[in-house]
């Protein structure tokens, strides 16, 4: 491997990382409705398809993380794959929820999802998640 392979190799690890830290950051912000974090990790313009289909803006999706409207009591991420493309990074797996909404109904979700990521000025924004819920075990 020469050298500018060598170069190129850590660029992805610091890359690869840096995406997942930030995949972290977004399942304790939305954990802890800190809709300050999440607007941070998103971009502007962020498109979010939730698992029934309906496509909802940033400000929507922030608006249904804050805590008037519910709350999430349990968000991780499984098996997550990161594949980079330049400055563009694709995350694949699976997430597993806990919602408890205002009125005290709950809900569980067990979801595969998509994400998009583009390194913009120095940092990575959120610009695209689509889920599909899964049965348990699915």
């Amino acid at each position: 491997m020469s050298r500018t392979d060598q170069e190129d190799a850590a660029v992805q690890a610091q890359r690869t990382l840096a995406v997942e830290r930030i995949e972290d950051e977004r399942a304790k912000a939305i954990v802890n409705a800190d809709l300050s974090a999440l607007e941070r990790l998103t971009a502007p313009d962020y498109v979010h398809v939730e698992t029934s289909g309906r496509v909802r803006t940033r400000s929507e999706f922030l608006a249904a993380i804050d805590p008037a409207a519910g709350r999430y009591e349990r968000y991780e991420n499984f098996d997550s794959h990161i594949q980079l493309y330049g400055d563009a990074a694709i995350v694949s797996g699976w997430f597993e929820n806990a919602y408890r909404r205002a009125d005290g109904t709950r809900s569980a979700k067990r979801a595969r999802h998509v994400r998009v990521y583009v390194l913009t000025d120095g940092r990575w924004l959120n610009v695209v998640h689509q889920a599909t819920e899964c049965p348990a075990g699915g």
